[in-house]
């Protein structure tokens, strides 16, 4: 569990994106988040070269395939490039706590036992 929770820190993480879009504005948000994303895509080689990460951050399904940062990046650039600032706050929103708390919640309920 103590592993699943610093999973999902990294999706809380993405919240940070609302304050850096307020005070730096679009553009510099929009520079800094594809700049994220193009960093994502190198560590995404080095990962699959060099496997630079530790077994327990990655899900059984990204350690053959693409990392979820990946597409998290390329999907903030996107929304931030082409979207008004309500929406991109509502996509990082979801995307963050949504996913972040629903895997908490599915482990939860994994271990739980109904009978």
């Amino acid at each position: 569990m103590k592993e699943e929770l610093c999973r999902k820190l990294i999706h809380f993480v993405g919240l940070g994106y609302i304050p850096l879009y307020i005070y730096a504005g679009k553009d510099v948000t929009l520079l800094i988040v594809a700049g994220l994303a193009v960093f994502a895509v190198f560590l995404e080689i080095l990962r699959r070269r060099y496997s630079i990460f530790p077994r327990w951050i990655l899900r059984s399904y990204e350690v053959n395939g693409v990392g979820a940062y990946l597409y998290y990046g390329i999907s903030a650039t996107l929304i931030t490039a082409l979207l008004p600032m309500e929406a991109c706050f509502a996509g990082i929103v979801l995307v963050s706590l949504g996913d972040g708390i629903a895997g908490i919640v599915k482990n939860q309920v994994a271990f739980t036992s109904f009978t």
